[in-house]
């Protein structure tokens, strides 16, 4: 129901908020809870009011929201309320968040449509055109995070993976390598580093 960081799906989204909010209070609840919501930092009003609503309605008392970067930030133990500046680079799902965190406040943020889907969807297509052969995103996902490298390394790393050949349409299989991972990958990468240096 997620699609860039942003609700695609209302209701789906809706009810998986629902869900998440049962299972972590079970049925035998009191009182409403207070849900705090992680959200992309250029998130727009209409984006940002539209989570708050569907939070609203799975049942939360309150919804306040957070911003990726800072969320991040704090998860890795960052003294984000001290004077100094620090950089942020937070690569989700659907978006990488790029943030200069100062003062327990974001100074400036940046957000790219570029994520692990992105990342995974480039290494299906490199492995189609190179290899001839067809693989599922979750095959994908699996060489990103067994060989992948987003630089060349000396001993490269290599994975037998299993798909269906494009040409006879028969399941056929292939050794990739850690230097096709980051051939694949490379593009994306490059539209991360450029914002990162805006």
């Amino acid at each position: 129901p997620l699609k860039d960081g942003v609700i695609a799906d209302y209701r789906t989204t809706e009810a998986m908020l629902r869900y998440f909010v049962n299972k972590a209070l079970g049925n035998f609840r009191i009182i409403r809870p207070e849900v705090m919501v992680a959200v992309p930092a250029g998130i727009t009003s209409t984006e940002r009011r539209a989570v708050i609503d569907a939070t609203m309605a799975a049942g939360a008392k309150a919804a306040y929201i957070i911003k990726e970067p800072v969320a991040a930030a704090i998860g890795a133990n960052i003294p984000i309320g001290n004077a100094s500046g620090h950089m942020i680079i937070d690569i989700g799902g659907g978006t990488a968040e790029i943030a200069v965190i100062s003062l327990g406040g974001v100074v400036t943020s940046l957000s790219v449509r570029v994520g692990g889907n992105k990342l995974d969807a480039a290494i299906m297509e490199h492995i189609r055109k190179r290899y001839n052969i067809a693989i599922g995103e979750r095959t994908s996902e699996e060489i990103k995070i067994t060989i992948g490298s987003a630089l060349y390394l000396e001993d490269k790393l290599t994975m037998e993976v299993r798909g269906r050949d494009t040409i006879s349409g028969l399941p056929k299989t292939v050794t990739v390598t850690s230097e096709d991972v980051t051939d694949a990958i490379s593009n994306e990468l490059d539209a991360i580093l450029s914002a990162l240096k805006t």
